[in-house]
């Protein structure tokens, strides 16, 4: 981890400070001051709420930590700064336009298992009982965010979360050119939020897959040219 949770970072080119929520070696999740009202712009964790987000490397080079203000209990099981900011990444796999009864069928419709996602074990990827997620459409519109529960009461395997949230980008089809994956997007009554997209992030900072280059400001991956 490249910040500590909690961590208040002055930004070089940002009049306010941000607040650090959860973060890896590719991005910080955060929060942000608001002057006007003195008060950070999550202090009501009751509704749905989309985290600021910065590339790390872009941020241990412009912010200076100030002092660090520890997520409370309440915090903490909201924004769970351990869970994975992004998952079931697939370069193989797609999100299917059909609807099937249960994580088994889905499944089974494959031609092949994709080698990326392990979809025959039974191990847990989300350690969450339940998740919120939301998709988008054609023309990128972020859809209605549902809840989802865990069929175990405890966490998801990488078959039920594809199967979750295939059903969920179903309706509104997209066919990325990427694949799938899912993102931390934000938080919906008290759970963490994520949604559906390619196997690159949307905002594209994630680490490079086949076939793609660093952009020439470094900041975001796109296609190669031939």
């Amino acid at each position: 981890m490249s910040f500590e949770i909690g961590s208040v970072i002055q930004c070089s080119r940002m009049d306010d400070p941000i607040r650090v929520l959860a973060c890896d070696e590719v991005e910080v999740l955060y929060d942000a001051w608001w002057s006007h009202a003195e008060e950070w712009g999550f202090k009501s964790l009751q509704r749905r709420a989309t985290y600021y987000r910065k590339p790390t490397n872009i941020l241990l080079g412009d912010g200076e930590v100030l002092r660090v203000e520890p997520l409370s209990n309440e915090e903490l099981a909201v924004h769970c700064p351990d869970l994975p900011l992004r998952l079931l990444r697939s370069t193989e796999a797609r999100w299917r336009n059909e609807d099937y009864s249960d994580a088994d069928a889905l499944v089974a419709s494959l031609d092949k298992l994709p080698s990326d996602l392990n979809l025959a074990s039974d191990d847990i990827v989300l350690d969450l009982p339940s998740v919120a997620l939301h998709a988008f459409g054609p023309k990128l519109g972020a859809k209605k965010t549902v809840m989802i529960g865990a069929r175990n009461g405890k966490g998801f395997t990488a078959r039920e979360l594809y199967w979750q949230a295939n059903k969920l980008q179903a309706p509104f089809f997209t066919d990325f050119e990427e694949g799938i994956g899912l993102y931390r997007s934000g938080f919906f009554k008290k759970t963490p939020m994520f949604y559906t997209w390619g196997a690159l992030d949307l905002a594209r900072f994630a680490d490079p897959l086949p076939g793609y280059q660093s952009s020439r400001t470094g900041t975001f991956w796109e296609k190669a040219k031939n």
